[in-house]
């Protein structure tokens, strides 16, 4: 009889079968029944019977069981719950497995972005390191000093490879490239901190880190950039690789044409590329021309790629450390300026596969100082963020020309890249460009485009707020300066004088940049007034000149063309302030510059010499000296980088003409030293070369002097020999 039992809700057998006992005796029945059959013939009937009786034994096996008692059943049944629950609890730490490998993966992940974020720009980074306005200009020609510098290493270096310096009995040298690699990282450093006396040892262990680490990513890129897999090189082949290249090319001259500092990279890899330029050439070079021609002219291209390595890894040095001592030195650059306007432009407008494919090109392209910066911008343009152009102040430590090219690619993008946009985007873009790179955009018409009678407005107004702002003018003065413009021509009377009006009520406080189409026909007129007030109006400043080039960088003018503008108008305007008879055929622009502040506040101006030479006190002045009458007063200047006025006289110093077939010289004695003490009677002597009238030419000094002496004799031969005037005299 079958007993069962109820264990946690389930019914089972109180039964538990003995299966050794069991399995031995079906073993045994086997082997009797087997034996049986085997011998049937001679068994005869009897073999039936041993048949039966194993069936019975068999039979008999149901009854080789034991009655469990109701302990063991539940233990069992609690057996079977556990290995249940233990496979459950098993499959839920597979999973909790899982997913912690995946977090961690991914914590990981962030780790590795965490590391590489702490190397690109961000807002903290950026507000630690604010440098100040007045500061930036020195920054900024530290880092024309490290370019310098750099050059310098580079010629040096490969002068040093060409002569095979770097190596001992044919055995390369590792410590002479550290010796050497370690001074240029001292100079570099002395360029931003003069004063450290071991800049390295004066820095953080953690920027020196965090320098070398963003050197080995550069490192690696420069390396990729080879069409060869120079990668697996020893630092021996490395050095005999780039020697062979340096013997081909002998001269550093020769080869300094392919040391280009915006030279393609392999950035983009295989994302957008998908292999770097001069390898595919070379590839093709190699296995699809495969003649000899194109062999020698494939070799010569991985030659040229190995002299950009060596250029490239004295260039990544220098950079780095400059990012240690120079301040947020990587972003100051024309490439990453244009690298963070070109993301916000793509980020901007509605994105496409077209412009993001074209940014990333762009992007990858361009020379960057730091290999993060690049993955930077990456990311931004992936995830359609802004770069936040407006934290990186391209205005004050980029040249004109730079911001031109940028603003010039910027537009080449927009007008190819970017279509159907509302014109208010464009124009809000536009504006924000032009605050930040101050140049103005030539853009298709769009919504901002303003009515001619509105430009010539804004030009006029512009001309007015210089010269409030520079000339001083006040309200009632404006008119008489801006009435003869050429940039007044096309209003009309009534419109003139609500202008003036306007002007009047409402002047502007500071130099306002016109809003005007740098396309339009207005822009040449403004210009020139701009000019002509610039040199024709007093008082003068010495930022004026340099207020005026930027506003022509603006309105995307050359720099060349704008400065010889000037240069032009100085030179006119003080001919015309000069007495005709007694002014030089030619006056360098710097002289007008520096003698046009003296003419306008000295009132009448009779003449105007060079040929000077200083006889008494006895020294040698290396810059050219300038005579300068004007009212009641001599003055001498001599021109340099900064004008200097020497010497000044009124009328009782002394004129002494001294005349010969050839030469003629006027000695003057008198006056005074304006920036010396040392007692001597000053002696001035201005010398000629010609065949004109000797006494016509030295008149104006002659009738000056109110002690005049002429002499008839010839010139002693002890006196200075003469120097040429202007009109003979070659000048800049």
């Amino acid at each position: 009889m079958a007993h069962q039992i109820l264990v946690a809700g389930i019914i089972v057998t109180n039964y538990r079968w003995q299966w050794l006992p069991i399995a031995m005796v079906v073993v045994g029945i086997a082997i009797m029944l087997a034996s049986a059959i085997a011998m049937r013939e001679s068994l005869g009937i009897w073999l039936y019977v041993i048949l039966a009786g194993g069936l019975v034994a068999l039979a008999s096996l149901f009854w080789m069981r034991r009655e469990l008692i109701p302990a063991e059943s539940e233990l069992d049944q609690l057996r079977t719950e556990l290995e249940k629950a233990q496979q459950s609890f098993e499959g839920q730490l597979k999973q909790a497995k899982a997913r912690i490998d995946k977090r961690e993966q991914a914590l990981a992940h962030k780790m590795v972005a965490f590391h590489e974020w702490t190397q690109l720009p961000n807002q903290v980074d950026l507000a630690d390191y604010e440098v100040p306005n007045e500061q930036l200009p020195e920054l900024v020609e530290k880092d024309r000093q490290l370019f310098e510098l750099l050059e310098r290493e580079a010629k040096a270096v490969f002068e040093k490879i060409r002569k095979n310096e770097y190596s001992v009995d044919g055995k390369l040298q590792p410590t002479r490239i550290r010796d050497d690699a370690y001074d240029l990282i001292v100079r570099v450093a002395k360029i931003y901190e003069p004063n450290a006396k071991q800049p390295v040892l004066e820095t953080s262990i953690a920027r020196v880190l965090q320098a070398a680490s963003r050197a080995c990513l550069h490192f690696v890129v420069v390396l990729d950039e080879l069409p060869v897999n120079v990668k697996e090189y020893n630092l021996a082949s490395m050095y005999g690789y780039i020697q062979r290249a340096v013997k081909i090319y002998g001269v550093y001259k020769s080869a300094s044409p392919y040391f280009p500092y915006l030279n393609a990279a392999y950035y983009l890899g295989n994302v957008a590329f998908g292999a770097h330029p001069v390898t595919m050439g070379a590839r093709w070079l190699f296995w699809t021309v495969g003649k000899r021609g194109g062999e020698a002219l494939a070799r010569r291209i991985v030659d040229r790629q190995a002299l950009i390595l060596l250029h490239d890894v004295i260039r990544v040095i220098g950079f780095e450390v400059a990012s240690i001592y120079g301040g947020d030195f990587r972003h100051r650059d024309a490439n990453w300026i244009y690298a963070v306007e070109l993301t916000e432009l793509v980020n901007r407008f509605p994105p496409s596969r077209e412009a993001l494919s074209h940014a990333l090109k762009e992007i990858g392209a361009l020379q960057l100082r730091n290999e993060y910066d690049r993955i930077y911008l990456f990311r931004l343009l992936s995830e359609q963020k802004s770069a936040q152009p407006t934290r990186f102040r391209a205005k004050e430590f980029l040249t004109g020309p730079e911001r031109q090219a940028i603003a010039e690619r910027l537009e080449r993008f927009l007008a190819t890249f970017v279509h159907k946009v509302p014109p208010k985007t464009v124009d809000q873009w536009r504006e924000d460009v032009e605050s930040r790179l101050q140049v103005k955009l030539k853009l298709a018409a769009s919504s901002s485009e303003l009515p001619a009678i509105k430009q010539t407005e804004n030009a006029l107004r512009s001309l007015a707020s210089f010269l409030i702002a520079v000339k001083l003018c006040d309200g009632a003065a404006l008119k008489s300066h801006l009435e003869y413009t050429e940039s007044i021509r096309p209003l009309s009377e009534t419109d003139r004088e609500r202008l003036f009006k306007d002007l009047q009520d409402n002047s502007p406080g500071f130099f306002e940049q016109p809003n005007i189409d740098p396309k339009g026909a207005f822009v040449k007129d403004y210009f020139d007034d701009l000019v002509k007030l610039t040199v024709r109006t007093h008082p003068y400043e010495i930022d004026a000149d340099d207020l005026v080039v930027d506003c022509a960088m603006f309105l995307r003018f050359d720099q060349e063309d704008a400065e010889s503008m000037l240069d032009s108008e100085y030179q006119a305007y003080v001919k015309e302030l000069l007495p005709t008879k007694h002014a030089p055929k030619q006056i360098p622009a710097t002289v007008a510059r520096a003698i046009l502040p003296l003419i306008v506040e000295g009132g009448q101006t009779s003449f105007l010499y060079n040929g000077i030479t200083i006889e008494e006190p006895r020294q040698t002045v290396q810059d050219r000296l300038w005579l300068l009458g004007t009212g009641d007063e001599m003055l001498l200047l001599a021109i340099n980088e900064q004008p200097t006025l020497l010497w000044r006289a009124d009328r009782h110093v002394i004129a002494e003409h001294s005349r010969g077939l050839l030469r003629g010289q006027c000695r003057l004695i008198g006056g005074e030293w304006l920036n010396s003490e040392t007692g001597i009677e000053p002696r001035l002597i201005v010398s000629t070369i010609g065949l004109g009238n000797m006494e016509s030419y030295f008149r104006p000094l002659l009738e000056f002097s109110s002690a005049a002496v002429v002499e008839t004799a010839t010139i002693d031969a002890r006196l200075p020999a003469p120097q040429p005037p202007n009109d003979i005299q070659s000048d800049e």
